[in-house]
Formats: C-alpha cells, sequence, structure tokens
C-alpha cells in the first residue's frame, strides 16, 4: 500500500478513536457532575467549581480508560483467541442487567423500591454476575505488582463456586443481573411521599 493511503487510514483511525472517545469522556465527565458531585459533594457550587470538577472527572475517567485499554491489551496478547467483541459486551452484560432492572421496577410497578435500596441491588446484581457466572477478568498478579512486577493474571470472581455450578456465558450476564437486582429491589417500598409526589404530577399533567 502507498504511504499516502498509509498515512490516511492512520488519520483516519486517529480520527475515529478522537471522536469516540471524547465523546464517552464528556459523558461520565457529565454524567459524574450532575449527578454526584452538585447533589452530594456540593451542593452550592459555583459554575467554575463545576467545571473544575468536571474537568478532574475527565482526567481520572481517562486514566481509568487507559489502565482497562491496557489490560484487555495484554489479555490479547497472552491469548490469541481473545476478540474484542465479547470482551466490549461482556463488559455491558455487568451492568446493563441492573440498569435493566431499575428500569423495569418503575415502569411496572408504583410503590416499589427505593433510592438506597436499589443502589444496593445495583451492586448486588453486578456483583452476582461476576460470581454467578463465574467470570474471570483479564487483570495483573497484585502480589507481583507489589514487589514491582507487572505479571498477567485472571481474577477469577467464582473460584469458590462448586463445580457442578455451570460458567454462564456472557450472553446470559443482564438476564442474571436482571433478576437478582428486582429480586432485591422489590422487597423495598417506595416512601409516601415520592408516591404522593409522582401522583400530584400524574395529576397535574392529565389536567393539563
Amino acid at each position: 500500500m502507498p504511504v499516502v493511503f498509509r498515512g490516511l487510514i492512520i488519520a483516519g483511525v486517529f480520527a475515529t478513536m478522537m471522536g469516540s472517545t471524547s465523546a464517552a469522556l464528556n459523558a461520565l465527565a457529565t454524567s459524574f457532575t450532575k449527578d454526584f458531585y452538585l447533589p452530594y459533594f456540593n451542593r452550592n457550587a459555583t459554575d467554575q467549581q463545576a467545571i473544575r470538577a468536571a474537568r478532574i472527572a475527565t482526567s481520572v475517567f481517562g486514566i481509568l480508560m487507559i489502565l482497562v485499554a491496557t489490560m484487555a491489551a495484554n489479555a490479547v496478547l497472552h491469548d490469541a483467541k481473545l476478540t474484542i467483541i465479547p470482551i466490549a459486551i461482556g463488559i455491558l452484560g455487568y451492568t446493563y442487567g441492573a440498569l435493566l432492572a431499575v428500569f423495569l421496577l418503575g415502569m411496572l410497578t408504583r410503590t416499589r423500591g427505593r433510592d438506597g435500596a436499589n443502589v444496593i441491588g445495583m451492586i448486588v446484581g453486578i456483583t452476582s454476575v461476576l460470581i454467578l457466572c463465574k467470570v474471570a477478568l483479564p487483570a495483573f498478579d497484585v502480589g507481583a505488582l507489589l514487589r514491582g512486577e507487572f505479571r498477567h493474571a485472571d481474577w477469577n470472581f467464582g473460584w469458590f463456586m462448586p463445580d457442578w455450578w455451570p460458567k454462564i456465558a456472557w450472553p446470559w450476564f443482564v438476564c442474571v443481573g436482571c433478576l437478582v437486582t428486582v429480586a432485591i429491589s422489590v422487597l423495598f417500598r417506595t416512601p409516601e411521599s415520592q408516591i404522593a409526589t409522582a401522583g400530584a404530577h400524574v395529576r397535574s399533567t392529565s389536567d393539563a
């Protein structure tokens, strides 16, 4: 392939990467600032403080993305059979089940679920996916890292599960996380104040 075309292909790859990465970083930083920093850490934050928090969050999430990409590339180097599609969709499966559960709880019920219980249910749901599905994530050896060495190692979250328990494939991750999260969140009743507020909002919308 001529040099000119090789340069154009490399430029196109970097342009695509920059576009998708900047969108992801912007979404992560905005979500952190709006959903966590302003409501819980600094409710009276000025615009300058909010922008500074978003910039810091962008840097932190960028570093985390680099670490995840490094571990994924290292895992592919050690196992040529690994492909990016199962890894990417499998990672989505860890959290999408919990998100789907909270969405279904809000759509199908009126008096079940509350904020704190939903967060706990989502954490347990994500953890259940890692354990019940016997997920082995490509990572590093913690002991070797403490000695100043970087070695590839798999973190097997279901190591204590019995041998007769099957290793569930990644297409079922969403189902497992959703069922566990719903089973926990549905046990808690929505506060009466939120139910009354929702009812008033529905009535005002209907009258309008």
